[in-house]
């Protein structure tokens, strides 16, 4: 196990925040963990440590076993609540697949995000759901093949947000962006969705693409703009 958690406060005193880890490796093999969790607040109304952030960067992660085990969840606060997660993410370099586990923030100087699959499938814990960020500015991710996601995501954008993909698979869970923000889906082939929900304000959906939707999806805005012919 890697960690780098906070510190637990004390005498009245605040939790400290995760830390950060960077891993850059050709092969990753076996079952540990990377942690950097944010520390408790003092049972005498100390508030939360946030997570902290960790990225694992490789060529080879077929030897590795469970990588969604790792957290970077924050902190509990002695006056009740719990602290904001942190960002958690495994990127195979050769390739550009990125695997989202515990939040995410896009970075502008980071850009373009262009990705050959995107895996999304954040962590909940102690109820607080992963949060994934723009950087107080529009971004655009591309997907040459597919994004797929899972579980319960709250994405917060900077005004507007564009995903492209080839293919999109979504399962059990939701994707709720913040208000008055626009967010658009370009799928160019194939997309499914089963018991998955998209929440916005402004959605559109575009491409040339066509969606399956089972069980209870639904895209739900209070603007929502598609093709008939892509359902």
């Amino acid at each position: 196990t890697v960690q780098t958690n906070g510190e637990t406060g004390s005498t009245s005193s605040g939790g400290g925040a995760g830390g950060s880890i960077y891993i850059e490796t050709d092969r990753l093999t076996g079952s540990g963990r990377f942690y950097a969790i944010g520390g408790n607040g003092s049972n005498n109304n100390g508030g939360a440590g946030g997570g902290g952030r960790v990225l694992v960067s490789y060529n080879d992660l077929t030897g590795f076993s469970n990588p969604n085990a790792s957290r970077v969840n924050g902190g509990t606060a002695g006056f009740g609540g719990v602290a904001e997660n942190g960002t958690l993410g495994f990127l195979e370099r050769d390739t550009r697949n990125l695997w989202i586990i515990g939040g995410w923030r896009w970075q502008q100087e980071e850009a373009p995000f262009a990705f050959d699959d995107l895996r999304i499938s954040p962590t909940t814990v102690n109820g607080v759901t992963s949060v994934i960020r723009d950087d107080d500015s529009p971004a655009s991710i591309t997907v040459g093949g597919t994004l797929r996601a899972d579980g319960e995501v709250k994405w917060v954008t900077g005004g507007a947000t564009t995903i492209t993909a080839e293919n999109m698979a979504f399962t059990s869970g939701s994707m709720t962006f913040s208000e008055d923000d626009l967010v658009t889906l370009v799928l160019n082939s194939t997309g499914t969705a089963s018991n998955y929900n998209w929440i916005a304000e402004f959605l559109t959906l575009n491409g040339e693409g066509t969606w399956t939707l089972s069980g209870s999806s639904v895209f739900q805005a209070e603007q929502l703009a598609f093709n008939q012919d892509t359902f």
